[in-house]
Order: C-alpha cells, then structure tokens, then sequence
C-alpha cells in the first residue's frame, strides 16, 4: 500500500481528503436514525432468482445497486 493511501480508497483521491469526507458525513449522519436513511417497503429479490434475472428484471429498473434477498415465503434471508 503506498504511503498516504487508505487500501479501500480511490487511489486517484488523496487519502487525506477521503477521510475528511468519511468524517464529514460520519458527523452529518450521526444523529439521524437508521429507519429515516433506509428505503421503506424496498424490492427484494427471492433466493431462487439467477443474476441474468435481476440484471433482466423488474427489481433492476429500480436502478438500486443491492437488493434484500428473501426465503421463498417472502421472510429476509438473514
């Protein structure tokens, strides 16, 4: 790892500035609760479903980069 470098940054961006960002919204966000930042009533996606189906599907026109995965009765896989 060079020098001045976090190993999960954006080796053009300075280490530096990344975790000033990092804090800035670390701060922002302290106070606001998890339920306020997450999406409600999100779409999920069963077990059973392939890759090629959620790329091809429905659930990918949300335009999400991750989705819930559920059981076949629609409970969170946990």
């Amino acid at each position: 790892m060079a020098a001045g470098r976090l190993p999960h940054a954006n080796p053009d961006r300075p280490a530096g500035l990344y975790a000033v960002v990092g804090v800035a919204a670390a701060v922002m966000l302290a106070s606001v609760p998890v339920r306020r930042a997450m999406t409600p009533d999100p779409a999920t996606v069963p077990a059973a479903t392939t890759i090629r189906e959620v790329q091809t599907g429905p659930p990918w026109e949300y335009r999400h980069s991750a989705f819930p995965v559920t059981h076949a009765a629609g409970h969170p896989w946990v």
